[in-house]
């Protein structure tokens, strides 16, 4: 693959928040990109369904995580 040239965008505290690209670069990403994101989600997850057993009711789970945060 070849080396794309990019420009990172900084915040006022120096963190990455953006990436700037050539025209013609991003135009040749979506190429390289667009056979993936047409293809169909591989695998079947149904013969998952109901096989997850809870002890406690997950919105009780949720609840008693956030009370744990600062």
């Amino acid at each position: 693959m070849r080396a794309f040239k990019k420009k990172i965008v900084l915040d006022q505290d120096s963190r990455p928040v953006g990436v700037l690209l050539e025209y013609e670069d991003w135009l040749e990403i979506e190429r390289i990109l667009a056979p993936l994101q047409e293809s169909e989600p591989q695998g079947d997850l149904s013969r998952f369904a109901g096989t997850l057993s809870l002890k406690e009711d997950p919105l009780a789970y949720q609840q008693a995580c956030r009370d744990e945060w600062p």
